[in-house]
């Protein structure tokens, strides 16, 4: 089915946020919620990587999830707003 006129074909987005919790229970419910992708920052000023929900889905079992790190208190308005954008960022 084609957009209407001045319509661009938008894609089904599922936004999470996690402001407070373990990165044990943040890698569950990524899980659980069915997210393809996540954004979050680096945890530079309480251990760094280790210390990312990045870090605990690598270390536990199930579903992939790709992971995008930015900066700590480095914003988002870098990150492209296309999903399929987002989710190529190739990272180190």
């Amino acid at each position: 089915m084609a957009s209407p006129p001045g319509c661009g074909r938008m894609a089904a987005v599922k936004i999470m946020v996690f402001l407070h919790g373990t990165a044990i229970m943040h890698a569950a419910a990524a899980r659980r919620a069915g997210a393809d992708l996540l954004v979050e920052d680096d945890c530079q000023s309480i251990g760094g990587v280790a210390q990312t929900t990045q870090a605990s889905l690598a270390a536990t079992p199930g579903r992939a999830v790709r992971c995008v790190l930015v900066p700590e208190f480095g914003g988002l308005a870098h990150l492209p707003g296309d999903p399929g954008q987002l989710a190529a960022i190739q990272q180190s």
